[in-house]
């Protein structure tokens, strides 16, 4: 008898199977705004991070937090979300598609007021209150998030009114599905002024006018979990909130640390596991369409 002629084949039954490793997929939900990082996380994560040479292909799928829970809920192949606010972790924690100890708030943002880069004369607004006519300061659209689902939305919404801007602008307001469509609506024009994240703006082509003071709205908090047991999402769940590589990654991308998160001296944590092949990690990015 030899072996080698009956490799992938279960004697027994004759169910074919393959010999070679299967590469593991690991998919990353995460909030619009993180796209420019979490791709720079996965790319750096290949380069630096891995410990072993098994087949292992990242994943990253982005959208609004909304739709991305909605998702996961109708049973989409999630390994980790990571979302823009903490109510849509508690969302699919009460409907069983969290592992509640995994969960990890991790990020802070700001509410940033912005218009298009070629307004040259669109003024800034040196204090944002309720004294400051907003309405009267331009003439066009505003765009921001889905003020009932978006979290960006959310929080406009809640320092809009706050402001007492709310209601003048109701009429004028363009709520898109998640925020980069907000924000590449002001940059193309289509907005006269916009409600987005600071991180966008970093990231973006457009003329910041305000910081919304935090005061104005909930606090904005970026939370991550894992939403099925996994050791490679394990692993990559803990490079992304405990490496100093990564930490020290989100800022350049406008994004601020909560005092919870401890600065970690080591490049990387994460943890050896047995190789299982010969090939390089690979990574993929998809974006959701807009609706």
């Amino acid at each position: 008898m030899t072996f080698k002629l009956y490799c992938g084949i279960t004697l027994l039954s004759l169910t074919v199977i393959t010999c070679a490793a299967r590469a593991e997929t690991v998919y990353i939900y995460a909030a619009s705004s993180l796209t420019n990082v979490m791709q720079q996380l996965i790319a750096q994560y290949n380069q630096v991070a891995r410990t072993d040479k098994s087949q292992l292909q990242l994943v990253g799928v982005y959208g609004s937090s909304a739709l991305l829970a909605k998702q996961i809920e109708a049973g989409a192949p999630a390994h980790l979300f990571f979302s823009a606010d903490e109510a849509w972790i508690n969302y699919l924690r009460t409907k069983n598609r969290i592992v509640p100890q995994t969960i990890v708030p991790l990020l802070s943002n700001q509410l940033a007021i912005i218009a298009p880069m070629d307004q040259a004369n669109a003024p800034t607004i040196s204090h944002v209150n309720t004294r400051y006519n907003f309405a009267a300061s331009f003439q066009g659209r505003l765009c921001t998030g889905d003020m009932q689902s978006v979290p960006s939305g959310k929080y406009a919404k809640q320092a809009l009114r706050a402001l007492g801007w709310l209601d003048v602008l109701q009429p004028r307001l363009v709520q898109t599905s998640n925020v980069r469509s907000a924000l590449a609506m002001v940059e193309q024009g289509q907005c006269a002024r916009g409600i987005v994240y600071r991180s966008d703006v970093v990231q973006g082509r457009v003329k910041l006018l305000a910081i919304i003071p935090s005061h104005l709205h909930q606090p904005i908090v970026y939370s991550i979990a894992q939403t099925r047991p996994s050791q490679a999402a394990s692993q990559f769940l803990n490079y992304v909130t405990h490496s100093s590589a990564a930490l020290q990654l989100y800022p350049r991308y406008g994004f601020t640390l909560l005092q919870s998160v401890q600065l970690k001296p080591s490049a990387s944590s994460v943890p050896r596991s047995k190789p299982q092949g010969s090939h390089s990690p690979m990574s993929q990015s998809v974006s959701l369409p807009r609706l």
